[in-house]
């Protein structure tokens, strides 16, 4: 199955940042929010939805795939692995951005 063993990289290599992603233009940022509470609240807004696909989940959240665009197939259950280690990547990202501008 084209999914096996990709849980383990997801946790491994995307929160990472070792290497840069280039994002496909279907999600890249598009200046949609100019505040941020506009942001905050979208944000808390999709990870609550988020939150509650995973409560429902039952066994197909092992077995059901969807294609990433840079990843190809992942189950629901990797998806939300490579969700939660995206997030964590932007944040290190982020987090570096703000120590260089301290200094």
């Amino acid at each position: 199955m084209e999914t096996v063993g990709k849980s383990e990289w997801i946790q491994t290599r995307v929160a990472a940042a070792e290497k840069k992603v280039v994002a496909p233009d279907v999600v890249l940022p598009s200046g949609r929010y100019k505040e941020w509470p506009g942001a905050l609240q979208a944000f808390e807004e999709a990870r609550a939805r988020s939150m509650d696909i995973e409560a429902a989940a039952d066994e197909s959240f092992e077995t059901r795939v969807i294609s990433h665009p840079i990843l190809g197939p992942l189950t629901l259950s990797q998806w939300f692995l490579f969700i939660a280690a995206h997030t964590e990547r932007h944040t290190r990202q982020i987090e570096t951005v703000l120590a260089e501008d301290d200094e």
